[in-house]
């Protein structure tokens, strides 16, 4: 088209007025306008816009998208690095390891005493707490975990270890029992409690040691207290890193030795059972039934972990069945009654061992991460793991909101690069275009493009049933709630450039932009159909993972739509750059504002984390308790409950 119109030349004039002060520049930038042109009428109209408003400046633009790039990127590299060491915190409580500069120790006086358990090595666990219980000789906790640590390390007793526990602990049938557990692994040396006696003197002994246990006026373990004083040195959690440390510490000390108990008093009871009923000597039986029935009454009602009651309900339900043939075999009617009953023990018990129907409604560290479920009675009430539930919420939220940011940052780096790359020309063009957009179309990028997709997602995230929120991340090998969550990111990325796409073709259309949105807005209809969707997975019965993948599949093609409309923008030859020039700066205020919300929000919600970590009763262990979730000594309980109840009348 030709410049000689009166309206063209004076468009051609203001659009270009930045590269008054280089002829030559502005010369090719009126060339590059002009080619493009369709309308002159139109053109008029835009110079009168143009006229009445300053153009924009490649240096204002620079300054917004890199300096919101430096100080975001700033805060979102101390949000991962935090994050980071939380997560690993998380994952080696799965792996059982926890790194002694991970956990915070008060006052530091007391680290050696709380960490000595933290060695990977077992040589080294037993030199550091020889070294505290020297410190310190009459704890009776650090000797107990002495004593369990050389069984594991060298399966003996340590030098002077009755002397010992009878100076610092007399009357503890406990010791007595430990002691009986070694002189049978003697007794049945090198067949582990399950071949014949191979030490007549071990085994007598180790039955002696049984019967005294049995009989001691006192049966408990300090290994409780001394998880509770390491406990009382941690300070109160802020996040669930916080308390998985702590857990991992608190688990680190557990007396694995203590399991051996079932196996080898369990065999000297099996033993001396038959060895009763080939000697016909019913008063023998009678009083080993006795013995084992104290002995199980005193592991099973005193117990301080579930481990603790693995072994009770080992040794107990193992003597019971050695102790039930021999009755039988001798005619021992009253007591095969008695020794029955005891069934409804192991299946009461057992049964906590189980994975529970609510256990995808549990929280995480009450119901999903330990030995059992909780007792039925809290298992079966929703209620009781709201605090839990919403510690994770939080955490999945605060994580979710990281890395939404963190790519919505990369974004914003892309598109402030491409507004500025494609020279001083195509700059000044760009800049003297920009009168020509309005306030409405920064509303309508900001609201239709930017505000309602974040309204929808979040309706469908938090206030309908399609929401994956309360639906366990850990039992899919895709987490729902990380599916819908991707899902609703690309809608508002697609929501955004459609709207860009359509506003910048509207301000330029007489420069021939052309938009062909039928595409952008099928993309953005698919997404919100998915955010919805996904949330189907809840009432699936089965078939549940094929499910996630197709949702997963799905989101997919919009995903290279997204794609693709970027690589046609950052690949377009100069002669079409200019309207990809305008949409990188459209889109760069509204990244900003997104992508700060979502790094805003992540101390928000660690806030949030630890209001609800501070409410949570069941999943949390209180620094002034045993070391254990408050779910898993309610177990603890409930399986000693049924201890007394088969046990407590005397057979």
């Amino acid at each position: 088209m030709s410049d000689s119109d009166p309206r063209l030349e004076t468009f051609l004039n203001l659009a270009t007025r930045n590269l008054d002060a280089d002829p030559p520049a502005r010369d090719e930038a009126r060339d590059e306008l002009l080619v493009r042109v369709l309308s002159a009428e139109e053109a008029g109209d835009a110079a009168n816009r143009l006229k009445d408003r300053k153009p924009g400046r490649t240096w204002i633009h620079a300054g917004i998208a890199f300096g919101a790039l430096i100080i975001l990127g700033t805060i979102a590299g101390i949000l991962i690095h935090g994050t980071v060491k939380e997560m690993w915190s998380l994952k080696n409580l799965s792996a059982g390891k926890l790194e002694l500069d991970e956990i915070e120790i008060r006052p530091e006086s007391e680290r050696d005493f709380v960490s000595a358990r933290l060695a990977e090595d077992l040589p080294i666990q037993l030199r550091n707490v020889e070294r505290l219980v020297q410190e310190r000789p009459e704890d009776r906790g650090l000797f107990e975990e002495y004593v369990g640590l050389s069984v594991q390390a060298n399966n003996t007793l340590p030098p002077n270890y009755r002397e010992t526990w009878q100076r610092i602990d007399p009357g503890n049938g406990a010791w007595l029992l430990r002691e009986s557990m070694m002189r049978a692994d003697r007794a049945f040396k090198g067949s582990g409690g399950s071949g014949p006696v191979t030490d007549e003197t071990a085994f007598t002994e180790a039955l002696v040691l049984l019967k005294q246990a049995a009989d001691a006026g006192r049966f408990e373990s300090h290994a409780a207290d001394l998880r509770r004083r390491r406990m009382a040195s941690l300070p109160e959690p802020e996040t669930l890193a916080d308390e998985a440390r702590a857990m991992l510490l608190s688990i680190s000390t557990h007396d694995i030795s203590w399991s051996r108990i079932q196996q080898f008093c369990g065999a000297i009871i099996r033993e001396q059972s038959k060895r009763l009923a080939d000697a016909n000597n019913k008063e023998g039986l009678r009083e080993l039934i006795r013995v084992w029935r104290e002995l199980s009454l005193h592991l099973g009602t005193r117990s301080s972990t579930l481990l603790d009651s693995v072994t009770a309900l080992g040794f107990t339900i193992h003597g019971k069945e050695a102790l039930l043939d021999a009755a039988t075999r001798l005619g021992m009617v009253e007591e095969q009654d008695r020794l029955n009953a005891v069934d409804d023990l192991g299946t009461e018990a057992s049964s906590i061992f189980r994975a529970s129907p609510h256990r995808k409604s549990m929280s995480w560290m009450a119901g999903g991460s330990g030995l059992a479920s909780p007792p039925p009675d809290v298992a079966g009430n929703p209620a009781l793991f709201t605090a839990g539930r919403g510690v994770e919420y939080a955490l999945v939220d605060r994580l979710y909101a990281l890395g939404s940011g963190v790519l919505c940052l990369l974004l914003l780096a892309i598109a402030g690069v491409e507004g500025i790359r494609r020279g001083m020309v195509l700059n000044a063009v760009a800049d003297g275009l920009a009168p020509l957009f309005r306030p409405a179309d920064t509303a309508w990028i900001l609201g239709l493009g930017l505000l309602v997709p974040v309204a929808y997602y979040w309706v469908i995230t938090r206030f309908t049933s399609l929401g994956c929120r309360d639906i366990g991340a850990i039992y899919y090998p895709i987490p729902p709630s990380a599916l819908q969550t991707l899902a609703g990111l690309l809608l508002i990325w697609a929501c955004l450039q459609t709207l860009v796409r359509w506003r910048v073709v509207k301000r330029i259309s007489f420069l021939g932009a052309r938009a062909g949105l039928r595409i952008d807005l099928a993309t953005v209809v698919l997404l919100g159909l998915l955010v919805a969707a996904i949330g189907g997975v809840r009432w699936l019965g089965k078939n549940e993972e094929d499910y996630l993948k197709a949702m997963a599949a799905a989101c997919g093609l919009p995903f290279l739509w997204l794609v693709w409309q970027a690589g046609v923008v950052l690949l377009a030859p100069r002669a079409a750059a200019l309207p990809g020039i305008l949409c990188a700066r459209k889109l760069v205020p509204p990244l900003v504002l997104l992508t700060g919300a979502l790094l805003a929000s992540v101390p928000l919600l660690r806030g949030i984390e630890r209001d609800w970590l501070r409410q949570d009763t069941l999943g949390r262990a209180p620094r002034g308790g045993g070391g254990i979730t408050m779910a898993e000594e309610l177990s603890v309980r409930w399986i000693a409950e049924r201890f007394e109840k088969a046990l407590a009348e005397k057979p």
